[in-house]
């Protein structure tokens, strides 16, 4: 059977139409923020994780099986090196999964200098805090105030310099910068879809 050349043509823009289409939608999922959940403008009060009187603390929360969270990881490595002492930090990773203490993000997060590393096995801190997606980041003041909350990647597998990591910089200095940013990263109460 002999294909025209019109046909063939149309074969290929067709192709490419639909290549371009899908890489559209692909590196529109990278650069479409997840949602953000009502998160408390004082440190809660019934929360168990612990909070030193006096100092910044920044709490991220993470899916154990989110590609996307390592690197919000990466940056808060970074973040906690510059910062050293001027802030505690805690990564509560959720027990999606069977094991989450022996996850990739948990090794990682064990590995963040200063960083405390809490399992939230019944999904409580995650609820009390308002995280519904990985990566979701609080930063309250040293008096308890909330300062900063969003996401410290600027699109999702993407680590470097971001507007979250320059923003809580400078929150925890004392400078004004703005108090939000979108987060990118896997639903907490889901089982992420295996990322390349």
């Amino acid at each position: 059977m002999r294909v025209r050349p019109r046909a063939r043509f149309g074969v290929i823009v067709l192709w490419v139409g639909l290549a371009m289409c899908g890489m559209y939608v692909l590196g529109g999922s990278a650069a479409a923020p997840a949602p953000r959940g009502q998160v408390p403008v004082r440190w809660p009060s019934g929360t168990g994780l612990s909070r030193t009187p006096g100092r910044p603390m920044m709490v991220v929360f993470a899916h154990p099986a989110c590609a996307c969270t390592c690197a919000a990881l990466s940056v808060l490595t970074d973040l906690a090196a510059e910062l050293g002492r001027a802030v505690d930090v805690q990564v509560v990773i959720d027990a999606a999964a069977a094991d989450p203490a022996a996850s990739e993000i948990a090794a990682r997060a064990h590995q963040i200098r200063g960083a405390t590393v809490v399992i939230d096995r019944d999904h409580a801190e995650t609820s009390r805090f308002g995280a519904i997606t990985s990566g979701h980041t609080v930063l309250y003041g040293a008096g308890g105030d909330r300062l900063f909350v969003g996401g410290l990647t600027d699109e999702r597998r993407h680590p470097g310099p971001t507007a979250g990591r320059t923003q809580v910089v400078a929150l925890v200095h004392g400078q004004k910068a703005a108090s939000a940013t979108p987060v990118f990263g896997c639903d907490l109460g889901a089982v992420p879809e295996v990322q390349p």
